[in-house]
């Protein structure tokens, strides 16, 4: 009896350290070894999804479809020859619309006083379908954080809950729409048309 006790023990530890390896297996075998090994993954069957920028080497990059103008850096962070430098801000929701409204006070950026939160399709334009890990134009946008947990703020508030406004992931390329406007998060800026 003892015996059998022991076997169904050994048997039952077994099979519960097999599940962290066979979700890895999986992992690998459904994505390849290189969602494990590398930073960025891109699917060069997936037509690019990303908008043509105008580089205006300023720090500053226009999406011709849209006419959009963004910061290539989140806010905290300082474009300097080619990358964003420093550690990125994280904001209240509150506090990241304040912060947009102290940058174009303060004399703004890259000669423009009309810099504000995206609203989320605004914000949404600049995944990368083609992509993930992160889910952006890297070379457009090359120091940004981002990390499966990480999230940039929108402007546009949740209608049917006024505690809470839409925010995206850059990582995965998806939205939340209960994200707690008193949770800290990440901010990229944008400016109206040409």
């Amino acid at each position: 009896m003892i015996e059998e006790k022991n076997y169904f023990a050994c048997l039952l530890m077994n099979r519960i350290m097999m599940v962290p390896l066979l979700t890895v297996f999986m992992f690998i075998l459904f994505f390849g070894m290189q969602s494990v090994l590398a930073a960025q993954i891109c699917n060069s069957l997936i037509s690019t999804s990303s908008p043509i920028f105008i580089d205006h080497a300023d720090g500053t990059v226009t999406d011709t479809m849209s006419g959009l103008r963004w910061k290539r850096c989140a806010e905290g962070q300082t474009w300097s020859t080619g990358s964003c430098t420093g550690a990125a801000t994280t904001y209240s929701w509150q506090g990241a619309l304040n912060q947009a409204k102290s940058l174009n006070v303060g004399g703004g950026f890259a000669a423009r006083t009309n810099w504000r939160v995206p609203n989320i399709k605004e914000l949404s334009s600049l995944i990368e379908v083609q992509c993930y890990n992160p889910a952006i134009n890297t070379t457009i946008f090359p120091s940004l954080p981002v990390t499966a947990s990480t999230q940039f703020w929108s402007a546009s508030p949740v209608v049917t809950n006024s505690a809470t406004a839409w925010s995206l992931n850059y990582y995965t390329g998806s939205n939340n729409n209960s994200s707690s406007v008193a949770l800290n998060f990440y901010l990229l800026l944008v400016s109206g048309g040409l």
